[in-house]
Parts: structure tokens; sequence; C-alpha cells
């Protein structure tokens, strides 16, 4: 679950904020202090994914929380708000909704394909 939700997490903020700036949004010190910590974040989870003992059942339990974080973020509005952005609150929700799945994805192929170590 740490891996996937830092990779997934540590992309949609860096995402959101970028795009907030690029639509207008006048980013400050907090906005790029976001970019930078959540691009940490999910270099963090790509890092330590092959040395995580994952399990079958522990990607469908992570999948199962992940989804349902969306489900709840994007269909009762309890996503974080980004002004600038409100008017493609579902287009964010469906790509959000797939980065889910390429997080999950990611994670995955990297502690089981690639880097086979002696611990997992």
């Amino acid at each position: 679950m740490a891996a996937i939700t830092l990779l997934k997490y540590g992309v949609w903020a860096v995402g959101m904020n970028a795009v907030s700036g690029l639509f207008g949004y006048p980013l400050n010190l907090g906005n790029y202090m976001l970019i930078f910590s959540h691009g940490c974040m999910a270099i963090e989870g790509l890092i330590y994914a092959p040395f995580y003992r994952i399990k079958l059942w522990h990607i469908v339990i992570a999948a199962i929380w992940t989804l349902h974080n969306d489900f709840i973020d994007y269909v009762f509005n309890m996503a974080p708000w980004y002004p600038y952005l409100s008017s493609h609150h579902q287009v964010i929700g469906y790509l959000t909704f797939w980065l889910s799945w390429i997080s999950i994805g990611v994670i995955y192929y990297l502690n089981k394909k690639v880097n086979k170590l002696p611990l997992n």
C-alpha cells in the first residue's frame, strides 16, 4: 500500500499543482514545496518497490483501498480543491482513476519482475 500510494499521490500532487500553474493560478512557495516533496514521494515509492515482499493479495487490498479513495474523492467531492481546475473535476477524477491503476501496475511490475532480490 505504501509504494502504490507514494507513487500515485506523489504524481497526482505534482500534476495538480503544475497544471494549476499552466491554467493561470499563481504558484507560490507552498506550491513549489508541494511539487518538490510529492515528486520525492513518487521517486521513493519507485526506489523501494523492489524491496517489498508483495504478494497478490497485498496488491488486491491496496487496489481496493486506492480505488475506493478515488470513488469517495470524485463521487462525493472530497478531493482536495484546486480553484483553477474546478471546472475540470470530472476529467481529473477520470485521470486519477487511471493513475491509480498505473501505480498499482508499476509497483507490482517493479516488485515482481525487476531487480528480483533475495529478500523477496
